[in-house]
């Protein structure tokens, strides 16, 4: 029998220890069969698992790198958004400036084309004032005459005998006749 020589003080305790020469073959056997077996394992399964990290690292790697890309990406269209809004709030301000000095130089239009047309209306009211004006004047004229010719007409009357009234009559007719062909 052999017992292993750690044990020796107790003496219960070999039997229940001893090991004999079929249990330390199968024992070899066993150990044998495992580190076989371990090394099939491994060698059958090992590219297969390490295959399978060094994708799975791979993949990890594209999703970080894609992660980089995409928020580089978002950050650079973040960016180039705000210059585009930029651009708008300054385009917006150009048309609106543009559109505030169309409306300016509108005003200025209008209230010029007003001032000439008002300046136009109050030269011809003036025209037709002085038409006014100088039609009165004639009108007045004209009645100054016949007040005039009425006057003579009734001092004369008064004062002429009718051989002389028609005598003078007679030349003052004569002085329109040729009035009136000197016209023609």
């Amino acid at each position: 029998m052999f017992v292993f020589g750690i044990f020796p003080a107790l003496p219960g305790l070999s039997q229940v220890l001893s090991i004999d020469s079929v249990l330390v073959k199968e024992l070899i056997i066993q150990l044998v069969n495992t580190i076989v077996l371990v090394f099939a394992i491994g060698f059958i399964l090992y590219k297969p698992v390490l295959n399978f990290i060094k994708n799975r690292q791979t993949r990890i790697q594209t999703q970080v790198d894609e992660t980089a890309t995409n928020l580089a990406e978002s950050e650079r269209l973040r960016k180039e958004y705000e210059e585009k809004l930029r651009d708008i709030d300054i385009e917006k301000n150009e048309i609106l400036e543009s559109a505030r000095q169309r409306a300016r130089e509108k005003e200025a239009q209008i209230v010029a084309d007003g001032r000439e047309e008002a300046e136009l209306y109050i030269a011809r009211a003036r025209l037709e004032i002085e038409r006014e004006t100088e039609k009165a004047k004639d009108d007045m004229k004209t009645e100054m005459i016949e007040l005039s010719t009425q006057m003579a007409g009734l001092f004369i009357e008064r004062t002429i005998d009718p051989e002389i009234q028609n005598q003078v009559v007679e030349e003052t007719l004569k002085d329109l006749e040729e009035e009136v062909s000197w016209q023609m």
